[in-house]
């Protein structure tokens, strides 16, 4: 949550590691082994607060009531799954006069409890990873690595399949060492010059001067931090962007193919259903219909079967004076 909800303050490494230290073990006693701490570099000098996910399941009203009790949390807030607290610190964790710090814990699936942790550890890698996966059509967040297939002809069209929740599959693709991700990082830089390495890697998009990635940048003292480790770097020639078979060969076990195939069907009929029937097409039968009025009028046409049929499937098999004369005798109460 970023540490902002009560407003307590920063903690140095040092009082951090004492109180993440002195809850360890009640997190194993109240979640057992559904529970994680993201992994955070030995540089890092202080925080804003202390993240721990645990498994929904596990996340019970009255374990978060018993951890609010035995840590003798002042205050609790709940957002959507998130149950953030002001926690009293002890002796070695106080910050000059501060005397609480956020602790959130998050509700999290038990099946992307470690893909979540994979994703949120050092620092800004989840997110650095996630841009140079895009050039599969992937993407990889919280729920782990996804396809993402849009319509060429229809911007708002999204659909996504999922196929891996382990890190090593990203690193894999990616062409970095997994054996180092595996020991850790020391600091940011040393984490920063093993991304570099990839083939795979451009800094272009961090050497934009505007646009929506500048935008999120600034929101993110790590994304600045690897924008200035970037800056000025050639970039590299890097392999042809992939095409989707190549995608499936990397990926033999997930349906990838059989799945975009369905999507192409699914995109022409309704590419072919556009073309019989749009707002466009009612607007010229029905030109008294204008802004809400349409829309509610194209709302319920869409609503109200023909015979034994949907509306949509209905158009599909019609003539385009069918529907057209369907469109015009079509009367809805406004």
């Amino acid at each position: 949550m970023g540490g902002n909800l009560f407003h307590l303050g920063r903690l140095p490494r040092g009082p951090y590691l004492h109180l993440e230290s002195r809850l360890r073990p009640l997190l194993d006693e109240l979640f057992g082994d559904q529970w994680r701490i993201p992994y955070v570099h030995t540089d890092k000098a202080d925080f804003g607060d202390l993240d721990v996910l645990v498994s929904r399941a596990a996340l019970t009203p009255d374990a978060v009531q018993a951890f609010a009790v035995r840590t003798g949390t002042t205050q609790t807030k709940r957002t959507g799954r998130v149950y953030s607290h002001a926690l009293p610190l002890q002796e070695g964790e106080r910050s000059g006069e501060q005397t609480h710090f956020q602790v959130d814990l998050f509700g999290t699936p038990e099946p992307e409890l470690q893909v979540r942790h994979d994703f949120m550890s050092w620092g800004d890698l989840g997110n650095i990873l996630g841009r140079m996966v895009r050039r599969w059509n992937l993407k990889w967040g919280e729920d782990g690595l996804v396809y993402v297939h849009r319509r060429e002809h229809d911007e708002h069209y999204r659909a996504e399949l999922k196929l891996s929740s382990n890190i090593h599959d990203v690193l894999r693709l990616l062409e970095l060492d997994p054996a180092v991700h595996a020991r850790g990082f020391t600091n940011e830089t040393e984490m920063f010059e093993w991304i570099v390495k990839s083939p795979h890697f451009s800094p272009l998009p961090y050497q934009q001067t505007e646009g929506k990635f500048k935008d999120k940048a600034k929101k993110r003292a790590g994304m600045q931090r690897f924008t200035q480790f970037v800056a000025g770097r050639s970039s590299p020639e890097r392999p042809p962007r992939p095409e989707r078979h190549e995608v499936q060969v990397l990926f033999p076990d997930a349906p990838l193919m059989a799945w975009l195939d369905t999507q192409d069907r699914q995109a022409g009929i309704s590419q072919r259903r556009k073309e019989k029937f749009s707002g466009t097409r009612v607007m010229q039968l029905r030109p008294e219909l204008q802004g809400k009025a349409l829309g509610a009028f194209i709302t319920a046409l869409r609503d109200t079967p023909v015979g034994l049929q949907t509306f949509d499937d209905w158009v599909l098999d019609q003539a385009q004076d069918v529907i057209d004369q369907h469109i015009a005798a079509f009367q809805v109460s406004l």
